[in-house]
């Protein structure tokens, strides 16, 4: 051993541990323990459910699970709950983001007229019910999280036509009423679609085209030729 070299100390090691686990805790409990759940715990215990290992010191071991479980907890909760998560996101990628699902929405609506309406295509059950599940995930997947301050007007490169009126308070109630009834006809829609009834998929995208249109006349500027 070379002179001035010493090994770690237990504490030193037990730092360097806790440094270790709390990256980890960047992934997730769940993917962490998938891991190394060797190097993790090794035992269960009333309260917490597990019990740090014997490696590491009582004092930084429970502090880094603390920090490790509630991470974790913030994360989900940043993806349950809308208006955290778009918390983290710019204005104009707000903008971009909610563009981007409105189009691909549109993308997999146009699908369904081709099959069902039109008849441009030939009518695929399993094509146009996937269209219409894709509809329904973004539908409800929390947009409105997406109209926050500051996304009212373009942004450098970024263009917007929502109107003013959409972020007025006092357009609340209505801006939720038509959202709902969004929401709703493109739940339905999906429904319709599991039953491959060419028939009533065609009536009731009927029913979901007249509720965007009822957002798009009330809080949309016109499209300039």
């Amino acid at each position: 051993m070379k002179r001035g070299f010493a090994l770690p100390t237990r504490e030193r090691f037990s730092r360097y541990l806790m440094r270790k686990r709390e990256q980890q805790a960047g992934l997730g409990i769940a993917q962490a323990l998938r891991q190394r759940p060797a190097q993790f715990f090794h035992a269960r215990m009333p309260g917490w459910g597990l019990r740090p290992c014997s490696t590491f010191n009582q004092q930084y071991g429970e502090i880094s699970m603390k920090k490790a479980i509630t991470r974790s907890l913030l994360a989900v909760a940043a993806f349950g709950i809308a208006g955290s998560a778009s918390a983290q996101l710019k204005p104009e990628e707000m903008i971009q983001i909610r563009q981007a699902g409105y189009k691909f929405m549109a993308w997999n609506m146009s699908k369904i007229k081709a099959q069902a309406v039109d008849g441009s295509v030939p009518f695929n059950k399993d094509q146009v019910l996937a269209a219409a599940l894709a509809v329904k995930g973004i539908a409800n997947s929390g947009m409105g999280a997406l109209f926050a301050p500051g996304t009212d007007k373009a942004i450098g490169n970024v263009k917007t036509r929502v109107l003013p009126d959409f972020f007025d308070p006092k357009k609340a109630d209505e801006r939720n009423k038509i959202a709902q009834n969004y929401i709703q006809q493109a739940n339905k829609l999906a429904d319709v679609a599991a039953s491959g009834d060419q028939g009533a998929i065609k009536a009731q995208f009927d029913d979901l085209g007249k509720a965007c249109k009822a957002c798009h006349d009330k809080f949309r500027e016109e499209e300039k030729k």
